[in-house]
């Protein structure tokens, strides 16, 4: 008599799966847009960080909670230097209170050597 190997058959197979299952990518988190209004504000404020302002490509990544009422703009910016050529990407993050852009900090490995500024941006933007 031949014995039941089904639930061996079953045992082999959730064990096959199992590190697929544990891989399965995380739900995408929902986004707030950020305001058209708020972008214009976050681009002013860094504008003074640089010798061509005009010239700066923004990537607005991220609009989350920040301390109850308030939120925190992420993005990328790419820039010109004094010589018109575009130095790479640069993180960086706005503070908003009540629709105002106050605080905004920029990423700049050459004067952040001790890198406080690169670890304020991954604990408030994860990056």
């Amino acid at each position: 008599m031949r014995p039941n190997t089904r639930p061996r058959l079953a045992a082999i197979l959730l064990a096959a799966a199992a590190p697929f299952a544990a891989a399965a990518p995380p739900a995408a988190a929902a986004t707030t847009p950020i305001p058209w209004a708020i972008r214009e504000q976050v681009e002013a404020k860094l504008a003074g960080s640089f010798v061509y302002p005009e010239t700066s490509n923004y990537i607005f990544q991220d609009y989350r909670p920040y301390l109850g009422q308030d939120r925190v703009v992420c993005g990328v910016v790419d820039f010109q230097s004094s010589v018109k050529k575009y130095v790479g990407a640069h993180h960086f993050y706005a503070i908003v209170h009540d629709g105002v852009v106050g605080l905004t900090q920029l990423d700049d490995p050459v004067e952040d050597v001790s890198g406080e500024r690169m670890a304020k941006m991954k604990l408030l933007c994860g990056f």
